[in-house]
């Protein structure tokens, strides 16, 4: 089961602990469940009170690397959800994100801020989808809809050329 993102697997596991009953292991399976369910849901609510104003503040948003770093959006977002999903991916897709989080917030929007009044209105605020927001949803969108071409084009090339040699194959064998 050498899975990426074994979610899928991991609710199998805690559905099939559901319905065995009288055994050992399916009430240590609950108990385990409910006891992070219950931490998770304690740390959300404990979290809840110490956020600001728009959320900017407080535990979703500690500057870790300072000020002017959490201005350019480098900040750790305390969530029992990220830290998780981060734990049970791969350690290639964690360096893949950081990677990709460093290119962006790091160099990209800082370069694009660099033109606001000449891309875009300079009287627009940042969240707008006509100011820098903007180019960031166009980015995101572009690189998800080029990733899923590149995967549709791949398993089509792989798809036609197996059908080829499969055909092939059956031509020369009734032969």
């Amino acid at each position: 089961m050498k899975l990426t993102y074994p979610s899928g697997m991991a609710t199998a596991v805690l559905i099939n602990g559901f319905h065995s009953r009288g055994d050992k292991m399916a009430k240590k399976q609950v108990h385990g469940f409910m006891k992070y369910f219950s931490i998770s849901f304690l740390w959300a609510f404990f979290q809840w009170f110490f956020t600001g104003k728009d959320g900017y503040c407080g535990f979703s948003h500690f500057p870790t690397f300072g000020m002017k770093a959490w201005k350019h959006t480098f900040f750790f977002d305390f969530s029992t959800t990220l830290v998780g999903s981060g734990m049970i991916v791969s350690y290639l897709v964690n360096l893949s994100l950081l990677l990709g989080a460093v290119v962006s917030y790091g160099i990209m929007w800082p370069l694009i801020r660099q033109h606001k009044g000449e891309w875009y209105p300079a009287s627009l605020d940042e969240s707008s989808m006509k100011s820098l927001n903007g180019y960031k949803v166009f980015l995101a969108v572009a690189l998800i809809l080029g990733d899923g071409l590149y995967f549709f084009v791949k398993i089509m090339v792989i798809t036609i050329s197996n059908v080829r040699s499969r055909l092939k194959e059956q031509e020369s064998q009734s032969r």
